[in-house]
């Protein structure tokens, strides 16, 4: 398979398929878990991220990404590029 970013063209001759997994999610939120994969990493691309005006909570709460394994969290923010072990404990607030 290919991906192509800005003028350049990245070929991936020797890869048996394209990219095995993608997801989108709104509101997504679940406890720590761990994913099987055949993948080594896994990776999240937060495009967006709005807060409800009539919430009675700071903005910043929520919406992170927590690595239980590594003791790591990642602030939910636009343009957010987070990469993870999937076989690491890991979720989200």
């Amino acid at each position: 398979y290919s991906i192509q970013i800005g003028e350049k063209l990245y070929n991936f001759p020797s890869a048996s398929r394209a990219p095995p997994e993608a997801y989108f999610a709104l509101c997504y939120a679940v406890p720590a878990h761990v994913d099987r994969s055949a993948c080594r990493y896994s990776v999240s691309w937060t495009v967006n991220r709005e807060s409800d005006a009539t919430e009675d909570i700071s903005p910043v709460l929520g919406s992170s990404f927590v690595d239980v394994t590594l003791r790591v969290s990642v602030r939910g923010a636009a343009g957010t590029v987070t990469a993870w072990v999937p076989t690491n404990l890991h979720g989200s607030t």
